[in-house]
């Protein structure tokens, strides 16, 4: 089933994100009648409540013809994005290449 002309990948691996901060910020939200901006500023907490581990699987398939292969893949993410009430992703994608 495995031979030289295929490839077997698994990987782990975790985006970079912010651990903990915040962020404060100043926005215009109208005029008084002399043309003076009015402005209000608001906080916003950047600390992410979950952390996305993705889980991947590839696999390669060469044929004797160098320039075509057959690829497929898995990955599945837990907690995809900052969110910890975010559901697991699973996504499965497959291709053909082939040049000319």
């Amino acid at each position: 089933m495995l031979h030289e002309r295929n490839t077997l990948n698994f990987a782990v691996s975790q985006p970079v994100r912010i651990e903990s901060g915040g962020a404060e910020y100043v926005i215009p939200v109208g005029r008084t009648i002399e043309g003076k901006v009015i402005r209000t500023s608001s906080s916003v907490d950047l600390e992410p409540s979950g952390r996305q581990v993705d889980f991947s699987a590839r696999w390669r398939r060469s044929s004797p013809a160098s320039d075509r292969d057959f690829r497929l893949a898995t990955s599945l993410s837990i907690h995809p994005g900052p969110r910890a009430v975010a559901g697991t992703e699973l996504s499965v994608m497959a291709g053909w290449r082939s040049g000319f």
